[in-house]
């Protein structure tokens, strides 16, 4: 199941009615503050007037200079009101706008997500291993005495890739058992790497071929031209002799068939200088970078 298409959070969107109500009642909450705020200015200025009955002509000049300035005020009101008034509508007006057309385009990646829902050719990033040890303790029972147990353990670490270079032709094919469309894909990336490590480490350059293939052929890495051999077969873990500081660049080719979608999934790992270039040799070919 995918979820349904929703709007950018956090931005209103006046088609919704519990939103139009929300804004009604700030709306109003509003003007009744501005209300209260004039009628208090009112009440003042006739408290003022009623404090100055005695002298008339000071009373006077009093109310003239403050209905002047009242005046003046209500002008510069209306003003700022009809400059916020057109802010305000602009604003409701340009977020509706955002958040329909990220509906519209939710909805279509949802609709093409489900067109081919269950099949894919998803390849995960290479990722450059290189192991540790680590101390730890643990506390065990022996004889009825609990014993502090020192020990070291072997755990992965991993370095990031300093640049990806990724160039997928993408073909289609008729599949005879479900009569659907099926992807053709020819891989072709070259990943540099460095290691940063200060001291010198066994490092692995480990690849997985694409999650889905049906058929996949031709599958290689290469350093500096030369082809690479696994370490273990099947296991696509590739030794990288590279010294502190050292760079290389490896590439990585094959040609599969799969599902009627590709994927490039980065996983957990940061990518720096990424480019991927994906040409599709068929009509009506759709791009979601929102798929998954």
């Amino acid at each position: 199941m995918f979820p349904n298409a929703q709007g950018i959070p956090g931005l209103p969107d006046l088609t919704h009615p519990n939103e139009l109500i929300q804004f009604g009642k700030e709306l109003l909450t509003s003007f009744l503050t501005l209300t209260l705020i004039v009628a208090a200015l009112g009440i003042i200025i006739a408290l003022i007037s009623f404090s100055l009955r005695r002298n008339e002509s000071d009373r006077t000049n009093f109310i003239q200079e403050w209905v002047i300035n009242y005046l003046i005020l209500l002008r510069g009101f209306q003003h700022g009101i009809l400059v916020v008034l057109l802010l305000v509508i602009g604003f409701f007006f340009c977020s509706t706008l955002a958040n329909r057309y990220h509906n519209w385009e939710q909805a279509r990646i949802a609709k093409i997500a489900e067109g081919v829902a269950g099949s894919r050719l998803e390849q995960i990033a290479p990722r450059i291993r290189y192991l540790v040890e680590k101390p730890y303790s643990y506390n065990r029972i022996v004889n009825g005495k609990l014993i502090r147990v020192e020990e070291t353990r072997t755990i992965n670490r991993y370095l990031a890739l300093n640049s990806s270079d990724i160039q997928v032709k993408i073909d289609q094919t008729r599949n005879r058992q479900d009569n659907r469309n099926n992807y053709l894909i020819d891989f072709a990336a070259v990943y540099e790497v460095t290691n940063s490590l200060p001291e010198s480490k066994e490092l692995f350059f480990e690849i997985s071929p694409p999650y889905g293939y049906s058929l996949l052929k031709n599958f290689r890495v290469e350093k500096e031209q030369k082809r690479l051999e696994p370490i273990n077969p099947g296991n696509y873990s590739f030794l990288l002799p590279l010294e502190p500081g050292q760079s290389s660049s490896f590439r990585v080719a094959y040609q599969a068939q799969g599902g009627p979608r590709w994927i490039y999934n980065a996983g957990s790992e940061l990518l720096a200088n990424f480019r991927l270039a994906v040409k599709a040799n068929f009509p009506n070919a759709d791009f979601a970078s929102g798929i998954a």
